[in-house]
């Protein structure tokens, strides 16, 4: 049996995992760039190197998701026009990030 033991998160960590969010959302959509926000501050609070991965690599899909949308709706688009291969693209380049 696999026990899992969850740690409380201090207020300080929490302001540090907003921050990083924000910091990382503006940088990932912008330039894609996240990773360099949002890994470093995984890594802060305690998080395993690999748990940090993995909890980044998730939101960078998000995020990939979430440009496409955006972008959409800046171009003036009432729906998501772009369609599969874009978002197929996004994807891929958040991945590669």
């Amino acid at each position: 049996m696999c026990t899992v033991t969850i740690n409380p998160v201090s207020p300080a960590e929490f302001a540090l995992l907003l921050a990083a969010g924000i910091v990382g959302g503006l940088t990932g959509s912008i330039a894609g760039l996240a990773s360099l926000a949002t890994y470093p501050a995984l890594l802060a609070v305690g998080l395993a190197p690999v748990s940090a991965n993995v909890t980044n690599t998730v939101a960078l899909v998000f995020t990939g998701v979430g440009t496409v949308g955006g972008t959409a709706l800046v171009a003036g688009a009432n729906h998501l026009e772009l369609g599969w291969d874009a978002t197929a693209e996004a994807q891929i380049a958040s991945w590669l990030n």
